[in-house]
């Protein structure tokens, strides 16, 4: 009998120690989310839970499309340009600032220096290395052809030597090959079917 009524007992602790355990644990989560009055707290939205503090320094960071950041302008450069001299035999040449040593800009600078005319153009230019020597490859347009046969032997010379030497400094090449839309330039008096060195 007093076995029983131990048993009883404990069982009956043991009940009420489980009621005052959930009870401690229900009644907080219960108030939560209301204030002193009895009413709902206001909801806190993660940004402002994450904004700096009120009275901080620290300004709210502002999200910003970066700007496309563009390659700095390349620095001049200087190239030789060579023409004829006022008596038409022999070279002189002249330094002149450009931005670049492309064909076009090459050919722009012999127009300025009435080497080339306006309508001459280069459709190619390569370069390649044979034999620890840098040949530089120009395939010209027609009127390079045109230009080409209406010199005299002199006037041609002239011409041509204009023409090699400065593509030849610029391009730090050691001989060039010239074509005309991939054949082979020739005049009464010259067929210029080798690189050329020079002048």
């Amino acid at each position: 009998m007093e076995k029983r009524t131990e048993k009883k007992r404990r069982m009956q602790y043991f009940r009420e120690g489980l009621l005052l355990v959930l009870l401690v644990m229900v009644v907080p989560v219960a108030g939560c989310g209301r204030n002193a009055d009895g009413g709902s707290e206001p909801e806190v939205s993660e940004e402002a839970m994450t904004a700096s503090p009120v009275g901080s320094d620290a300004a709210p960071e502002i999200s910003e499309t970066p700007e496309p950041v563009s390659d700095p302008e390349p620095d001049p450069v200087e190239m030789t340009v060579y023409f004829g001299n006022e008596e038409c035999d022999g070279l002189v040449s002249k330094t002149v600032t450009v931005m670049k040593l492309d064909a076009d800009v090459i050919v722009d600078e012999l127009v300025k220096a009435q080497v080339l005319k306006e309508n001459v153009h280069v459709n190619e230019m390569v370069q390649k290395t044979k034999k620890n020597k840098t040949i530089l490859y120009l395939d010209f347009n027609k009127a390079f052809q045109k230009q080409l046969e209406s010199y005299g032997s002199a006037g041609e010379q002239i011409f041509m030597g204009a023409v090699v030497n400065t593509f030849l400094d610029a391009q730090s090449a050691d001989r060039v090959k010239i074509t005309v839309q991939g054949k082979t330039p020739e005049t009464g008096h010259e067929i210029y079917d080798q690189p050329l060195e020079r002048y």
